[in-house]
């Protein structure tokens, strides 16, 4: 691997960097200037099989480069949003679950090994939370973005910087213990929240009010919307559930702005319910607000996260320079 990409000279970058967000059920990635401005991006559904994903990851690479008329070669950074705790020493992901591919020390290498330059792993929802810092003007010093989706997790900005505490474990929410029996050994590898807010405890919940079988959360919604009572019984246990999450962080961390993001958090069917369940025990609904990025949050924190590390700015410090160009969505997914 290359001491210094070719897109460098000079210690000023003049090339490309790549942003992912390798999810449970899709991965998104995105190529763009070093100012961050995003030339292309593309997703597919996740392949859990085995290092599948180490594939998926290198042949959506380089699609995207060829896409944006770019050379592999000429790559300055590439910042990977993983679900799950970097060990940045190990140069694997701890707690992974949902992509088991990518705790094995291997298959991390051999990405590095195709790439210009060594990726920096970085934990998606914490990316999320940079992208939603990034992507609005906040009147305030911190921000806290709740990722809900195939699992959950929390990510905190602090003055613009990542806060990922003292073990790179801050925002693992879904070990909060609550919602699931935390001394079940059964909760051990998701935790007691994830139990209940995640795809598969809204699925589970739907189906145990008298649902049919379903496998996506956006299937649930479509019920509800469509009128169904189980669904909307499925929906309102798992705001309320998502509620007593938000209290936890208001009353541990007091951030100015919590954001609900990922494919269930930026549902307007579930934001309407949660801040009902907020005023309802007085808890300061008014600083919950419902993602501007959804599902692409991680994607554009990635993009930042790029951004910073080409202009050699450490990934989430304050000083980061905010992604150039138009990050919003056309329509909230």
């Amino acid at each position: 691997m290359p001491a210094q990409p070719s897109g460098v000279s000079e210690g000023k970058p003049t090339g490309h960097i790549i942003g992912v967000d390798v999810g449970g059920t899709r991965i998104r990635a995105a190529v763009a200037d070093v100012a961050g401005n995003i030339e292309t991006e593309g997703s597919v559904l996740t392949d859990r099989r085995d290092t599948a994903v180490i594939d998926q990851l290198l042949t959506l690479f380089s699609q995207l480069t060829r896409q944006a008329g770019r050379e592999e070669a000429a790559l300055c950074a590439a910042v990977i949003g993983v679900p799950g705790v970097p060990d940045r020493e190990a140069g694997v992901v701890l707690h992974v679950p949902n992509v088991p591919a990518l705790q094995r020390p291997e298959a991390i290498l051999a990405l590095g090994a195709s790439l210009a330059v060594l990726p920096d792993l970085e934990n998606d929802v914490n990316l999320a939370a940079l992208g939603e810092w990034h992507a609005g003007s906040h009147d305030c010093t911190s921000l806290a973005a709740l990722a809900l989706g195939t699992a959950v997790g929390l990510g905190v900005v602090i003055d613009g910087a990542l806060f990922r505490g003292e073990h790179g474990t801050a925002g693992e929410i879904a070990r909060l213990p609550f919602g699931g029996d935390p001394f079940d050994k059964s909760t051990y590898e998701i935790g007691a929240l994830e139990t209940v807010v995640s795809t598969a405890g809204l699925v589970r919940a739907y189906r145990d009010s008298g649902g049919p079988a379903v496998t996506t959360a956006r299937e649930v919604f479509d019920a509800a919307e469509a009128g169904a009572r189980p669904a909307q019984q499925a929906i309102d246990q798992y705001a309320r559930n998502v509620a007593r999450a938000v209290m936890a962080v208001q009353a541990v961390l007091d951030p100015g702005v919590i954001a609900l993001t990922g494919g269930i958090g930026a549902n307007p069917q579930l934001f309407e319910r949660v801040v009902g369940w907020l005023g309802r025990a007085r808890a300061r609904p008014e600083l919950l607000m419902r993602s501007r990025l959804g599902a692409r949050a991680g994607l554009i924190g990635a993009i930042a996260a790029a951004s910073a590390m080409a202009a050699g700015v450490p990934v989430g410090h304050a000083a980061a320079p905010a992604i150039a160009g138009e990050v919003l969505p056309a329509g909230m997914p």
